[in-house]
C-alpha cells in the first residue's frame, strides 16, 4: 500500500489552498474575509494535488452551467475539504481560479485510500446578483 501511496503522490504536480469564510464586525458592518486560520490549527490549508478539467457533462449533474469552468481535484492524502471551503489554485497559464467546493473530499476506497477526490467550480462565474 505504501508503494501504491508514493506512486499516486508523485502524479501531485499542482498545489490548492483551502480557506475559509470568516465574519468579522468592523465599526458596526459585518466583513467576510476567506482565510486559512478558519481552518483551525491541524487543519490543513496547502496541499499538493492533481487538478483536471471536468467535463461540462459531469459538471451539469451538480447542476453547474457548461459556460462556468469546473474540475476534478485529487489528492495523495485527505485534504479535508467540506462545503465551507474555497479551494485557490492557479492553473498551467498562470491563471489565479477560486472555487467554491461541489462535492466535499471523498476516498475511492475509505479513509485509508490512496486517492482522494474533491469537486469545484469557478466561484465569481458562479454567484447570483
Amino acid at each position: 500500500m505504501a508503494d501504491m501511496i508514493d506512486v499516486v503522490g508523485s502524479l501531485m504536480r499542482d498545489t490548492v489552498t483551502i480557506k475559509r469564510e470568516t465574519v468579522s464586525a468592523v465599526d458596526g458592518f459585518a466583513t467576510t474575509e476567506w482565510t486559512t486560520d478558519a481552518r483551525g490549527s491541524g487543519g490543513i490549508t496547502e496541499i499538493a494535488a492533481r487538478v483536471q478539467d471536468m467535463p461540462s457533462s459531469e459538471a451539469a449533474s451538480y447542476g453547474v452551467s457548461a459556460d462556468i469552468r469546473s474540475w476534478k481535484i485529487y489528492f495523495a492524502s485527505s485534504p479535508m475539504i467540506d462545503a465551507r471551503d474555497h479551494v485557490f489554485f492557479t492553473d498551467s497559464d498562470g491563471t489565479e481560479h477560486e472555487c467554491r467546493v461541489l462535492k466535499p473530499s471523498w476516498s475511492f476506497d475509505g479513509p485509508m485510500a490512496a486517492v482522494w477526490r474533491c469537486d469545484v467550480a469557478e466561484y465569481v462565474a458562479t454567484q447570483e446578483d
